[in-house]
């Protein structure tokens, strides 16, 4: 140190060998983890978006958006029209679509068939295929072109059951089509949006039978009111009719009992608009809601009721909720209708994790009917209504009855 560094320290090739080597190699590696994180990042943040997708033109734009690179133009998010062997598309609908820039030949509906797209039969449902224009037949290839595409990248979307639900395609301009690392990702990302996009057409169902069966209970409910209502107020006004002028007594009769009818008939649709309002569980707690429901019901009917309940009150997922209350509703209507009760009695009870609601009424009970295989007697669409409703959610429905029993 004191004698000074010799000049061929600065000169020594062991020097150049192992210190600039070794620091140009790590600044390599540290590139290339950098690379592989951010692409990781990515299809996290893909995921991420498509799992929280509600619908298919999200999960689309949640590819575009983090996936998409440079050569990508278009990527289009299809729905199966036809199948063929294996279930295989042979007619597919653009069900959405992102693109780099605006492109109007993109648009919802757009369909693609194996008689002018031939990749369609080449499509395997645990392969992706990339496919190129200039290697395509003069019909196929005029098909993708026209679309804006020179290559494209089709990747099947399979269920883990083995159901095709639809077709996703990744375009490009350039005829060279996708590296293998980017063809990658986005076949690592499509098992995702295959079970979104199943989970979607569920949910869909689910709504689209939710509301036809709502359909069908407001039928049954104004054919047993109100169209019941108005044929009565048709008669005693036909008969007022034919009574006058000749017998006012008779015709100012038939006049009340049409005005008595007719309140009843616009008390019931007041109650079917009450029955379609959210507010009377949105705005007031559950037990309080049906307390509601039995008060304007003892109001409407004049038949004395009392709502009661016991145990401790748990929270209750608000379908459990929903279904609770429609419950009430139809069975004190049947009571109205058909018990010539003179009291009632509707319990609320909570054991730990089971709820009961028990509708009891002191009429004349049900008669010796035949019994279906549900247990229900038949005829009467209240009770299979609320069978069903209960059913969907995992719960039990019981009619006990007796005649003159209530």
């Amino acid at each position: 140190l004191f004698a000074g560094v010799p000049l061929h320290f600065f000169f020594d090739l062991t020097l150049l060998t192992f210190f600039p080597a070794p620091m140009f190699a790590g600044w390599i590696g540290a590139r290339r983890s950098q690379k592989v994180l951010a692409v990781q990042q990515r299809v996290y943040l893909a995921s991420q978006a498509i799992a929280h997708a509600p619908t298919p033109q999200a999960i689309v734009n949640a590819i575009g958006e983090h996936l998409a690179t440079a050569n990508v133009h278009q990527i289009g998010l299809w729905e199966i029209l036809l199948q063929g062997a294996g279930g295989r598309p042979t007619a597919v609908s653009l069900l959405a679509a992102w693109t780099a820039k605006q492109d109007d030949t993109w648009q919802p509906g757009l369909q693609l068939t194996a008689d002018t797209t031939g990749s369609l039969d080449r499509l395997a449902p645990d392969k992706s295929l990339q496919i190129k224009a200039m290697e395509l037949s003069a019909a196929e290839k005029q098909s993708w072109e026209t679309l804006g595409a020179r290559s494209a990248l089709l990747i099947p979307l399979v269920t883990p059951t083995g159901s095709w639900v639809g077709l996703l395609t990744v375009t490009s301009p350039a005829s060279g089509g996708l590296s293998r690392s980017s063809e990658q990702d986005f076949v690592t990302i499509a098992a995702q949006v295959a079970l979104v996009l199943d989970n979607l057409r569920l949910v869909a169902q689910a709504k689209e039978t939710a509301v036809l069966r709502e359909r069908q209970r407001l039928a049954r409910e104004i054919h047993d009111t109100l169209a019941q209502g108005f044929t009565s107020i048709v008669m005693h006004l036909e008969a007022a009719e034919q009574a006058l002028p000749t017998d006012q007594e008779t015709t100012e009769r038939h006049l009340d009992q049409a005005r008595t009818t007719a309140r009843d008939s616009l008390a019931q649709a007041r109650r079917v608009v009450d029955d379609l309002r959210p507010e009377l569980l949105e705005s007031t707690p559950f037990d309080q809601a049906i307390n509601r429901v039995v008060e304007q019901w003892a109001a409407h009917s004049g038949v004395a009721a009392e709502f009661r309940v016991t145990g401790e009150i748990q929270p209750l997922h608000p379908q459990v909720e929903v279904t609770l209350l429609r419950s009430s509703q139809e069975a004190l209507a049947n009571i109205r209708k058909h018990a010539q009760a003179n009291t009632a009695c509707v319990t609320l009870s909570y054991l730990g994790d089971t709820v009961i609601l028990d509708v009891e009424d002191d009429g004349v009970g049900l008669a010796q009917q035949k019994t279906a295989p549900d247990g229900l007697t038949s005829g009467g669409f209240g009770l299979v209504a609320m069978q069903e409703r209960v059913t969907q959610l995992g719960g039990e429905l019981f009619v006990e009855s007796e005649p003159g029993e209530g």
